[in-house]
């Protein structure tokens, strides 16, 4: 009787999942309803959901959100994403109050950034947790990061 033998070598790695700020609201253009958003982390396969709520201190809940598109899941670390990049039509995100960046679903959501667009004149950041802060601009209709890139 032959005997058989099977031998199988694989690689077990755990990925480390996207967190709040991973991710960075870098530009917000108006006059075209776009944004820009820069990943500070690779994706590793991670599906990224884009809504027009935001988080506050103790709450977050998403009532309509869109998904990101395949390949952002594959995007490394320094991508800038774009309203292109995700499953929204051209009424999505038409003069946003607010947009969040988050991983898990619509129940269970995990903010990873967010940008506030109706705060108070002078307001820019609230710190929500260690990690998180959600960046308040006020009534504006562009804006652009211009600070260091290192």
């Amino acid at each position: 009787m032959a005997m058989k033998s099977l031998l199988m070598l694989c690689q077990v790695g755990l990925a480390a999942a996207l967190s709040p700020g991973d991710c960075a609201f870098v530009g917000i253009y108006g006059d075209q309803d776009d944004f820009a958003l820069v990943l500070m982390e690779d994706a590793d396969g991670e599906v990224l959901s884009l809504t027009e709520e935001y988080p506050t201190n103790d709450h977050f809940k998403v009532s309509k959100s869109v998904v990101a598109k395949t390949h952002v899941s594959d995007a490394k670390r320094g991508t800038v994403l774009k309203k292109a990049d995700f499953e929204a039509d051209s009424a999505s995100f038409v003069a946003p109050t607010a947009l969040t960046v988050f991983t898990g679903s619509q129940d269970a959501p995990t903010p990873l950034c967010s940008i506030n667009l109706e705060a108070k004149q002078g307001s820019v950041t609230r710190k929500l947790s260690e990690e998180v802060s959600v960046v308040m601009l006020g009534l504006t209709e562009t804006a652009q990061y211009a600070g260091s890139t290192s």
